[in-house]
């Protein structure tokens, strides 16, 4: 059955009535209590900045899990506003926040080999923090003792890990072998992956050359073992040649 021209007259005029209603009422209110628009209106200007997101689109849109966004929100990186129904809202502004990510850290590393070197680690640390200042940085001083052929320090892999989770800036040492004695470019390479500076103050006095004795002796001492460990090897074998004759 065909509707008259003045029925669809009156069904285009209400359409019409209503949807001013709506604009109305959304004219009305405050910005920040907008939280979903109605499709058709999305095309107004200033309507797409006023959207807000639900926890599962802002997690798509900044790569993670929306447990990942719940963690975040519990260590306080990240606060989103609540609906009536305590349901998580989120904005550009949290994306914005979110991306630019914390501040990255500046780190003094000093090193000596054994504890009786208190006053060589002293020395450095305020030889570094003169250096640092040269350059206007304020940097955060980690000190460790161990010798320079462990490159699994307790702290040094600390520094390494920090580097990895893109937090650190740059890392200053004294001198190449205060980081490592053997290594150091490999350690270089991945902090410029990374995004990180590896400064060398270049000083040779803060590089105490009995430490190169000690470092060659533990080289000389594990290769000692390796052969040891090779002579045991060979003798075994020769016995079980033996016996088999027998």
């Amino acid at each position: 059955m065909k509707r008259s021209v003045y029925g669809k007259f009156k069904i285009r005029h209400f359409k019409n009535l209503v949807s001013a209603r709506v604009r109305k009422r959304i004219a009305g209110r405050k910005d920040d209590r907008i939280l979903e628009m109605p499709k058709h209106f999305s095309n107004y200007k200033g309507m797409n900045a006023m959207k807000k997101m639900s926890i599962r689109e802002f997690a798509t849109e900044v790569g993670v899990t929306p447990d990942t966004v719940r963690r975040w929100e519990r260590k306080g990186k990240i606060t989103p506003v609540r609906t009536s129904g305590g349901h998580r809202r989120y904005s550009e502004k949290d994306i914005k926040q979110i991306k630019k990510g914390p501040e990255k850290r500046n780190i003094i590393y000093c090193r000596v080999s054994n504890s009786t070197q208190s006053e060589d680690l002293k020395r450095q640390v305020e030889a570094m923090e003169l250096f640092a200042l040269g350059r206007g940085i304020e940097a955060e001083i980690i000190t460790e003792v161990g010798g320079g052929m462990d490159l699994s320090r307790p702290k040094l892999m600390e520094v390494i890990y920090a580097i990895i989770g893109n937090e650190v800036d740059s890392v200053m040492v004294a001198h190449k072998d205060r980081l490592a004695r053997f290594g150091f470019a490999l350690i270089e390479n991945i902090a410029e992956n990374y995004g990180c500076e590896i400064v060398s103050a270049s000083v040779e006095s803060l590089s105490p050359q009995h430490e190169v004795v000690t470092d060659f002796m533990s080289v000389i001492n594990d290769f000692s073992h390796r052969l040891d460990g090779l002579n045991k090897i060979r003798n075994s074998k020769s016995l079980v040649d033996e016996l088999a004759e027998v």
